[in-house]
C-alpha cells in the first residue's frame, strides 16, 4: 500500500535564487508537522506507516490502542506517524471516529484501518438528526444528547470547567477526559466495541457549574466523522418536593430542605405526635427552586422541645407534604 511505502516531499525553500519560485513557511513553523519540517532544506523523507500502528513496531494490537488514549485524553507521546491514527481515512482527527474504527478492528472483527485519506474529507460533516446541549441543574451542567441513529462515541470539547466529569451514560462506556487550563476535552465510547449509544435522548455527563460546548463530534455507525448540532442552554424545570431532614436524628439542630416548582407564599411548620404546631420555621414569600430552612429544637415560645417524634410539613398554594423526624437528647 502507498502508505507503508517511504516517500520523499520536495520543495522550493526560501532560500531559492529565484523570488518567483520561494516559498514561505512561516505557517509550518509553528505546526505539528510529523515528520519534523526543516525550512532550510529542500526535502524531507516521509516514512512508510501501518494504519492504526501508533508506536511504529509494524503490528497493531491492544497497544497502540492504549497509546491513542493516551496521546488524545492524557497528553501522553505522540504517535511515530501522526497519519497512522487517520484510521478511518478522513483525512481529520485523529478522533472519537478514528478511536470507535480502532476498537471495532481490534474486538469485533472489523474492517482493518484504512491507508491514506479516501474519503479526501475537508471537515466531518454535519448529521441535522443528531444534537447536544447544556442542561442547567441547580448549581451543575448537564450534556444532555438528543440522536435519530446509535452512535459508537461522542467527542465533546468544553469551557469554563474546572474539574472532573461525572459519567450518567452508563458503566459500559469509558468517560476519557482531558482538562486544558478550563477546556475540557470529553470522549464517550466502549473500549471493547460492544455497545453503542441508543438513538433517542440521553444525559452524557455532569460537571460542576456552568459550562459551554465549544464543538460536538461523534462516529456513526459506519466510524465516520459527523458534527453534532450545539444547541441552546437549559434550565432544568423545579419540580415540588420536601426533603427529609438532615441529620435525622438529631441533637440539637437539624436542617430542612425543600423544592419548590413556582414562586409564591410558602409555610413551613413543626408539629408534635398530637397534632399540635410548636414552631413556624417559614411564613412567607420564596422563589421557585431550593430552599432550606434549620430547627433548632425550639418552640415557638423559646422553650427547648422533648425528645420524640415531630413531623414537619410544607405547604403552598398547590403543594402539601409531610415528613417524620426525631429529636434525641
Amino acid at each position: 500500500a502507498e502508505c507503508m511505502t517511504p516517500g520523499v516531499l520536495r520543495w522550493d525553500t526560501t532560500l531559492s535564487d529565484d523570488p518567483s519560485r520561494a516559498l514561505l513557511f512561516s505557517d509550518a513553523d509553528n505546526l505539528d508537522v510529523q515528520p519534523g519540517f526543516d525550512k532550510f532544506r529542500d526535502s524531507v523523507v516521509l516514512p512508510g506507516y501501518l494504519p492504526g500502528d501508533f508506536d511504529g513496531n509494524d503490528a497493531v494490537n491492544i497497544n497502540d490502542l492504549t497509546g491513542m488514549v493516551s496521546y488524545m485524553f492524557e497528553s501522553g507521546p505522540p504517535p511515530c506517524v501522526l497519519n497512522a491514527l487517520d484510521c478511518n481515512g478522513t483525512c481529520t482527527g485523529p478522533n472519537i471516529a478514528d478511536m470507535t474504527y480502532l476498537v471495532d478492528y481490534l474486538f469485533q472483527s472489523g474492517d482493518a484501518p484504512v491507508c491514506g485519506c479516501l474519503n479526501k474529507m475537508a471537515t466531518p460533516k454535519l448529521w441535522p438528526g443528531a444534537s447536544v446541549a447544556v442542561l442547567r441543574e441547580d448549581a451543575s451542567s448537564v450534556i444532555t444528547l438528543t440522536s435519530d441513529i446509535d452512535l459508537h462515541g461522542v467527542q465533546l470539547e468544553l469551557t469554563g470547567v474546572s474539574a472532573r466529569a461525572q459519567n450518567l451514560l452508563g458503566q459500559q462506556f469509558e468517560l476519557l477526559q482531558h482538562n486544558d487550563d478550563g477546556s475540557l476535552l470529553i470522549g464517550l465510547l466502549d473500549l471493547e466495541g460492544e455497545h453503542m449509544i441508543a438513538a433517542g435522548e440521553r444525559k452524557l455527563i455532569r460537571v460542576e457549574g456552568d459550562c459551554e460546548i465549544i464543538s460536538a463530534i461523534a462516529s456513526n455507525g459506519k466510524h465516520e466523522d459527523i458534527v453534532l448540532t450545539v444547541g441552546e442552554p437549559a434550565t432544568m424545570p423545579y419540580e415540588y418536593g420536601l426533603h427529609q431532614n438532615y441529620p435525622n436524628p438529631f441533637n440539637p439542630s437539624t436542617e430542612i430542605s425543600f423544592t419548590l416548582a413556582e414562586a409564591g407564599h410558602v409555610r413551613l411548620e413543626v408539629f408534635n405526635v398530637m397534632g399540635q404546631k410548636i414552631a413556624t420555621l417559614v411564613d412567607g414569600y420564596r422563589t421557585s427552586g431550593p430552599h432550606s430552612a434549620t430547627w433548632n429544637g425550639h418552640t415557638t415560645s423559646g422553650e427547648l422541645a422533648s425528645s420524640g417524634v415531630y413531623f414537619y410539613r410544607l405547604e403552598t398554594g398547590s403543594y402539601a407534604d409531610t415528613r417524620k423526624m426525631m429529636l434525641l437528647k
